[in-house]
């Protein structure tokens, strides 16, 4: 399953986000799209909704981690009136 967690002190590294999510269960990968934001990959599902529900809103370095499920959709516009 994977996690996007947002809010990262400029300062975290992977190794960090690894040792604070392993300790819920195995951690595939980790990739840091930008400044105060990565994606975790945990092969166990239910390791990853226990990780998400601990660790959202815990502070880390100053920070409270935002920790949620990762979505690859992108937001659609609401359409308004109908199509012709």
């Amino acid at each position: 399953m994977r996690i996007r967690v947002d809010n990262l002190a400029s300062d975290v590294t992977e190794q960090d986000l690894r040792q604070l999510f392993e300790i819920f269960g195995r951690v595939d990968g980790i990739d840091t799209r930008r400044q105060g934001q990565a994606i975790l990959d945990m092969p166990s599902t239910a390791a990853a909704k226990r990780a998400i529900a601990e660790l959202d809103g815990q502070v880390l370095r100053g920070f409270g981690l935002a920790v949620t499920p990762y979505s690859d959709r992108r937001p659609t516009k609401p359409r308004y009136g109908r199509r012709h």
